[in-house]
This record gives C-alpha cells, structure tokens and sequence, in this order.
C-alpha cells in the first residue's frame, strides 16, 4: 500500500491507501499542519497498517497554502527517507479531489524519488522587519 498525503489548504489533511492504482480508504481530517503527523499515526492505527509495510508515499505538493504544503511534503520526504521507500511529489494546480486525482495517476510511468518539493503557485509573502 501507498501513503497519499494531502493538505492544499491550511486547516484540512487528507490521507488515504492506494493500491498504485485507485484509492482504498480516504478520511479527511480538519486540522493545522502541526496535528498532521498526529493525524496520520491516528489513520494507519485505525487502518491497521504499519508505517514499515508501506510501498512509498504519494504526496500532494501544492499549489496552496505555503505552510501546509511544506508540512505535507516534509513528512512524506521523513517517512521515505526513514523507511527506505521512494516518495512521489504530484501537483493538483486544479485542485481535484483525491479520489479524482489518483485515478489519472500512474506510478509505474513516474520516477520514483528519494525526496520532493513543495510547488507554489505565487511568490512568497513575507513581512518586513519592523524598524
């Protein structure tokens, strides 16, 4: 089974199983990116999958909030890297349902990676510094 971790917006995750094909179970979970690893411990438990038994990570890496995509695409590159599986990095710019998304997708034509980045869709806005 294959991980897929989605978080476009900055109080909503997504975590589902795909067989590499279609998705076998989904749940949506309404919280900040800093409950995300919380969410994802919560959903393989209840799914009972090891975190050791899965095949790679697919991860939703924007566009969206800034934050919530680093965090999402920064634990998919964790788990890879940790458990030795490939992660793949899969952009929504129409922002699809999961269950919509996954279907076009073909692992076997994409190239597995050891690690991916966030995509965004507008430049950073960051605050000045106070003088």
């Amino acid at each position: 089974m294959y991980l897929v971790i989605s978080s476009q917006d900055i109080k909503n995750l997504t975590l589902a199983l795909s067989d590499g094909k279609d998705l076998t179970v989904s749940e949506e979970f309404f919280v900040p990116p800093e409950r995300h690893l919380v969410s994802i411990d919560q959903a393989l438990s209840k799914w009972k999958v090891a975190i050791n038994g899965l095949k790679g990570v697919i991860v939703v890496t924007g566009p969206g909030s800034f934050t919530a995509s680093r965090v999402s695409v920064t634990i998919a590159n964790s788990i890879a890297m940790t458990q030795k599986i490939p992660v793949w990095g899969i952009e929504n710019n129409n922002e699809l349902p999961l269950k919509e998304l996954i279907v076009d997708i073909d692992l076997s034509k994409l190239p597995s990676k050891t690690f991916t980045l966030p995509a965004y869709n507008r430049g950073p806005n960051i605050t000045l510094p106070k003088k």
